[in-house]
C-alpha cells in the first residue's frame, strides 16, 4: 500500500489533496479538470514543504536531526541547502555512534556532488574504528550503493 512507503512530506501531501478533490467533486469539477489541478496542487506542495524542511534544519533540534537525515535520505527530490548544518547536528557528541555517522556521511554523500563514494566508507570506517572487512562496514557500503542507485534506504543495519 502506497501509505506504507510515504514519507512524512508524501503522506502531508496527499491527505491535503485528499481534501481538495472532495471539495472539488462537491463543487462539480470535471474528473479531467480535477486531475490536473491535484497534480499542480501536488507539486507545488511538495517543492514548498520539501523547502520548508530545508529551513527546519537550521532551526532543528539535534536529537530530530536523525528523523530529519532519514526523510531526505529517502526521498530523492528532497534537496536541501542546509545539509552541512544536518552533518554537523548529527556529528555533535557522536561517540561513535554508527547511526549517526553513517547518516551524516550519507546525507555528504547525497548533497556533495564531488564526493566519491570510496571516500565515504574510508571516512566511515576511520570515525567509526572499524575493521574494513566487518559486517558493519559492508552493511554501510550497501548504503552508499543503495543511496547512488537512488534506491529504498534500510537505516537497521546501521543500528
Amino acid at each position: 500500500m502506497l501509505l506504507d512507503y510515504a514519507d512524512i512530506i508524501q503522506l502531508n501531501v496527499l491527505a491535503n489533496l485528499e481534501s481538495l478533490n472532495s471539495v472539488l467533486i462537491e463543487r462539480g469539477v470535471s474528473k479531467e479538470k480535477r486531475f490536473g489541478l491535484l497534480a499542480e496542487t501536488a507539486i507545488s506542495q511538495y517543492k514548498k514543504l520539501s523547502e520548508l524542511l530545508d529551513e527546519w534544519i537550521l532551526f532543528t533540534n539535534k536529537k530530530d536531526s536523525l528523523f530529519y537525515a532519514k526523510t531526505i535520505l529517502n526521498n530523492p527530490e528532497i534537496h536541501i541547502t542546509n545539509y552541512l548544518k544536518l552533518v554537523g547536528d548529527l556529528l555533535a557528541n557522536r561517540s561513535n555512534d554508527l547511526q549517526r555517522v553513517g547518516l551524516a556521511l550519507l546525507i555528504k554523500a547525497k548533497f556533495s556532488p564531488q564526493i566519491i563514494p570510496d571516500e565515504i566508507i574510508k571516512e566511515f570506517i576511520a570515525m567509526t574504528e572499524l575493521e574494513k572487512k566487518s559486517e558493519r562496514v559492508n552493511s554501510f557500503i550497501k548504503l552508499v550503493n543503495d543511496l547512488r542507485n537512488n534506491q529504498k534506504l534500510d537505516f537497521k543495519i546501521l543500528q
